[in-house]
């Protein structure tokens, strides 16, 4: 069995010990070398019991009939653990294949994920730079990814619900001081109460802005409406920006 031994280390050379692969072709051998010990077993009993050694010798085909009758135990040993091995063999293969393109599947939507957050990052720390108002790390570029798209690692490149209602709300506070403004003169506008709801808010996509002066907060303001309209058209690619900063009745 010296040609079978070598046969396997052949199929197992440079196969990794934590590979699924070793271990269906482990299993596999393990089902073969059972099968081939049964076979010349029952090969070996049959030939004795039955007293095939004492037949003369004949290669007509009665004769081989014959002999396959007499010796047929063994063959069907040898049919079913070869039937078993094969459909072990198919099985475990069609297995590891799906096995194998689920871990290429997850690795190359890890792999869109990583390119398009870093496209990403480049993109706002790029276009922050033309902004005045706003300081660079006063955004987390990540935080805000993330909370556009939760699933991307999973390659689902869809703006989330969540994303969508932090923008409406950050139009809900604009429309509330609008009401506020114009339900008062413009010296009792308060503008500290408006600076809280807008910093909240803005703090859910991980936009940080500190408390200002009246005109420059709503010029810093102005310039992260506009930013995020402008993210939400080019790289978002969303129809409706939904957030504007043309709207401010009290800026």
């Amino acid at each position: 069995m010296t040609w079978l031994s070598r046969f396997w280390q052949s199929l197992l050379k440079g196969v990794d010990k934590n590979d699924s692969t070793w271990y269906v072709l482990q299993l596999s051998r393990a089902i073969v070398s059972l099968g081939s010990l049964l076979f010349f077993i029952v090969l070996v009993l049959t030939y004795f019991s039955g007293g095939v050694y004492n037949k003369e010798l004949c290669f007509s085909n009665q004769c081989f009939l014959n002999l396959y009758e007499s010796m047929s135990a063994s063959f069907e040993v040898l049919k079913f653990f070869g039937g078993v091995s094969l459909g072990f063999f198919a099985l475990a293969s069609f297995g590891v294949a799906c096995k194998n393109y689920v871990t290429n599947k997850t690795a190359h939507e890890t792999a869109s994920h990583i390119s398009y957050l870093s496209i990403f990052i480049s993109y706002v720390s790029s276009e922050i730079s033309k902004k005045y108002r706003v300081n660079k790390k006063s955004i987390d570029t990540i935080a805000w990814y993330n909370c556009a798209f939760p699933d991307s690692s999973k390659g689902v490149y869809e703006v989330s619900e969540n994303y969508l209602s932090i923008l409406i709300e950050i139009m809900g506070c604009v429309s509330v001081s609008n009401e506020n403004y114009e339900s008062v003169s413009d010296a009792q506008f308060d503008y500290n109460e408006h600076q809280t709801r807008m910093k909240a808010v803005l703090f859910k996509l991980g936009i940080h802005i500190e408390r200002m002066p009246r005109s420059d907060f709503f010029q810093a303001e102005k310039e992260v409406l506009s930013f995020i309209s402008s993210v939400n058209q080019s790289f978002f690619r969303m129809a409706d920006p939904v957030v504007t900063s043309e709207t401010r009745a009290y800026a």
